[in-house]
């Protein structure tokens, strides 16, 4: 028996490669004869950057950057030779030389949601400043390429902390505004991306949101009460997106047609701000992600599929690793198990035939019992099938 484990983290419990690694472990522990492949996955959030550096043997480097709320924490960033990616990857990037080096950066490394607490989640305070701090170290290992993972982001502000870490200065009537987050975006009159900003090499900003970044599936009225904002500043914060946004616009000589295009949403815009001003351009996520990690073949080569990930609801069908994963199997036959803390009813009632699901939470149980006892739960759950 050839079985794939391809799990992705388990929020606040355990990373994507614990969780494959608790699972496989289960698993040869009652059937040594099996032959285990553990493929962590990843959507672009915590553990891109370890994940896709280390399945291609590249090198992990630690550094000191500011988080959301501009306190200085460990952050890490990864190298990888571009002769180490598959084909088809190095295709999706539009890489056709061998030579150089891919950096892999993780946003939410720096200016990620589950670094602050709760009270310090709002939006009109939180920059993307660390971000831009780690491209500016990753291009000290002279890179050709960086690709930027923008899952799990505590900020709505355009990518202009990170532009701001890269060079770029930012002005109102009386001055400089250093540190700029959306609170002083109604201040902003002028954008300065010539005097100062550091020559980049080719950013690619991995994406599997379709939003825009303004409007009723924009950045704003999506994303950013799930990071603090008040329902209350949705408007004032929509007003502020948009100002800052038409003067960038405005200061690159671009057309206001980028605001509607699907992805630029995304993580506050910071992928729409990095396009704006550094020519970053945008990637399917987990079409990456999968030919990176080669899990075509992966699905081909086993007989049993393990994925899942902490919970499965609606939103897991809009671009996750595990919900493309299942459907891949699925397609070629194989026989799929799915494992979440928790499952939606959306979910069951959207699996493909074929496919069974397991909820390792018991019903009653608490979330803080759950979470403490997280390990037994998904090896008790993984024992049953």
């Amino acid at each position: 028996m050839k079985v794939l484990v391809a799990l992705d983290k388990f929020k606040d419990c355990f990373t994507a490669s614990e969780a494959c690694s608790i699972a496989a472990k289960t698993l040869e522990n009652k059937y040594p004869s099996w032959q285990l492949e553990c493929c962590p996955l990843t959507d672009g959030g915590e553990g891109f950057c370890e994940i896709l550096t280390l399945a291609l043997g590249g090198t992990l480097y630690p550094v000191r950057v500011l988080d959301a709320r501009f306190r200085e924490v460990s952050a890490y960033f990864g190298t990888v030779p571009i002769q180490n990616l598959p084909d088809e990857a190095r295709r999706l990037l539009g890489i056709e030389e061998l030579d150089g080096k891919i950096a892999v950066i993780e946003m939410a490394q720096a200016s990620g949601l589950e670094q602050l607490p709760i009270s310090e989640r709002n939006p009109w305070h939180t920059s993307t400043c660390g971000s831009g701090q780690l491209i500016r170290e990753a291009c000290r290992k002279e890179i050709t390429h960086i690709l930027l993972g923008i899952g799990g982001s505590a900020t709505n502000d355009l990518g202009f902390g990170a532009l701001e870490a890269l060079g770029v200065e930012f002005f109102g009537e009386d001055g400089p505004l250093p540190r700029i987050v959306p609170i002083e975006f109604p201040k902003l009159r002028q954008i300065d991306l010539e005097s100062n900003l550091l020559p980049l090499p080719t950013i690619h900003v991995a994406c599997d949101v379709a939003n825009t970044l303004l409007g009723p599936d924009g950045a704003t009225a999506v994303f950013a009460p799930q990071k603090g904002l008040p329902d209350k500043d949705l408007p004032a914060m929509e007003k502020a997106l948009a100002h800052a946004a038409e003067l960038l616009c405005e200061t690159k000589g671009c057309k206001r047609d980028t605001l509607e295009e699907p992805g630029t949403g995304a993580a506050g815009g910071i992928g729409w701000g990095l396009h704006v001003a550094t020519d970053a351009t945008f990637i399917n996520g987990f079409q990456l992600i999968s030919a990176w990690l080669g899990l075509d073949r992966k699905i081909n080569d086993a007989d049993l599929i393990l994925t899942g990930e902490g919970r499965m609801d609606a939103s897991s069908t809009h671009g996750k690793g595990p919900w493309a994963t299942l459907q891949k199997a699925n397609k070629s036959g194989k026989l799929v198990h799915v494992f979440a803390g928790i499952l939606t009813s959306e979910i069951l009632g959207a699996l493909p035939h074929n496919v069974f699901a397991h909820a390792i939470t018991p019903a009653q149980m608490p979330l803080e019992e759950a979470l403490a006892n997280g390990q037994k739960l998904l090896e008790k759950a993984v024992l049953k099938i």
